[in-house]
């Protein structure tokens, strides 16, 4: 449940219900009916010890001892509010939930078992809690005063690490499924999508094949291929129907593009995604969709004839110390190539930014640096890897998330001292499996202050 980011790049901005997260403590803390459990294909159970909480990527818990009929066992728990949830996660294509022995479940389900990557039977247990589960109060920490900076770095350092593996562990198992220049896509689509259209993004990714793409870009003129991309990319996002018009400010521009989605559509099989919604509300406009798509038009123009991917590997690879390496990833996905001042969609705003910095040092910490480690452990290059990790310290700060900014002001922080990505990704992912699930009663923060 709480590590379900199955064939995605990035993990979205899951927020756990409170159902979710009730589920997630009582296991936890073992406040649940213990005597007499039965699984539901009615084998005797007993729960011997509850596993670790898992901090990086796959099972909920890890190594859990549970007594099954009579026999002693040893292995992982998944917990989910429906048993369904394991097949919509995609947990029984996952290698790394073979070891699970015992899915633990909320809610009433038909199904006696469930199977795993080997198509193993996994016993299923109906969670029975023996009392309503109550919330610590919550943030404690506005009362503990101000925090030993050093203290708390070393915690937020040692999360930050483990961020870091699971986001390369979880790119390694999706490579296993994805060729990795349309991962790499794919991570490039997220980004775009900030935080409103992420899923939206992703989606192109699913009908726009790279290497079909950079087959088309061969046989497109030089000066035709930025506007040839512009158009590939707003008419597959389905962008360039009549309902997103207005959204342009430019009917010109639109009827321009639209005409020549219909010629290239045609000439080359093309066809628009469907079902796909992308949101406007609360966007500011330079992150509207349909910009961030013109500025990806940009970025792979920028970067042809080299694929993403192949670029941002030959480049942090190349020998160079990491600030020369940060300058080269600027110059070619933040600086702009011809008459951009003057395109149609952007020569209102005042920033020439293909991305602005904060972005782009996200992106590196999260995208690239476990893409670029994870085909290094797959490759065997335990050079590249250490480089990877190493790198990973050095980012510059990206954007703080608002609950991030609260996070640090309740333990007296100044945002100041977080001078590293590297540090807000710890934050990050602290927050995530502390303060999200709140769990305060167990906070490693408090003997900080």
């Amino acid at each position: 449940m709480l590590n379900c980011y199955h064939g995605i790049v990035c993990e979205p901005q899951k927020k756990l219900t409170q159902p979710e997260k009730q589920l997630y403590r009582i296991w936890l803390e073992g406040k649940f009916q213990q005597e007499h459990l039965k699984t539901l294909s009615e084998k005797p159970l007993s729960i011997i010890s509850p596993g670790l909480r898992n901090e990086s990527a796959g099972p909920d818990f890890l190594n859990a001892l549970i007594m099954l009929e009579d026999q002693l066992v040893s292995g992982d728990i998944e917990i989910h509010n429906r048993n369904n949830d394991w097949y919509l996660h995609g947990h029984d294509k996952d290698e790394n939930y073979n070891n699970v022995v015992l899915h633990v479940i909320r809610e009433k389900t038909t199904s006696r078992h469930i199977t795993n990557h080997k198509n193993r039977q996994i016993e299923i247990l109906l969670l029975q809690p023996a009392e309503l589960f109550q919330p610590d109060t919550l943030c404690p920490c506005k009362n503990w005063g101000p925090a030993d900076i050093d203290g708390f770095k070393r915690i937020i350092e040692d999360y930050a690490d483990k961020r870091f593996q699971r986001k390369t562990l979880l790119t390694r198992s999706n490579l296993m499924q994805y060729q990795p220049e349309q991962y790499f896509f794919m991570g490039l689509l997220d980004m775009l999508g900030y935080s409103k259209n992420r899923e939206a993004m992703r989606k192109i990714a699913d009908v726009l094949d790279m290497e079909k793409l950079y087959q088309l870009l061969e046989k497109t003129p030089d000066l035709e291929r930025l506007l040839f991309l512009e158009t590939i990319f707003l008419g597959i996002s389905g962008m360039l129907s009549d309902d997103y018009r207005k959204y342009f400010g430019n009917d010109h521009y639109f009827d321009a593009l639209s005409e020549k989605w219909k010629v290239l559509s045609h000439q080359f099989d093309l066809c628009s995604v469907t079902g796909i919604k992308f949101q406007f509300a609360g966007v500011r406009p330079v992150n509207a969709p349909h910009k961030r798509l013109v500025a990806l038009a940009q970025i792979i123009h920028n970067l042809y004839p080299q694929k993403p991917g192949q670029f941002c590997l030959n480049t942090l690879f190349s020998g160079r110390d990491f600030e020369n390496v940060i300058a080269t990833l600027k110059d070619k996905f933040q600086m702009p190539s011809g008459m951009w001042k003057n395109h149609p969609l952007f020569k209102s705003h005042a920033s020439l930014l293909l991305l602005g910095d904060s972005r782009l040092n996200d992106f590196i910490s999260n995208i690239l640096l476990p893409f670029a480690k994870a085909l290094s452990s797959i490759l065997k290059n335990d050079h590249h890897a250490a480089l990877c990790s190493e790198n990973n310290r050095k980012v510059p700060v990206g954007a703080f998330p608002e609950k991030i900014k609260d996070f640090l002001r309740h333990l007296s922080i100044p945002p100041r001292e977080i001078k590293s990505n590297y540090l807000l990704q710890g934050c990050i992912e602290y927050y995530r499996l502390f303060c999200d699930l709140e769990l305060c009663n167990i906070c490693l923060l408090e003997n900080k202050n």
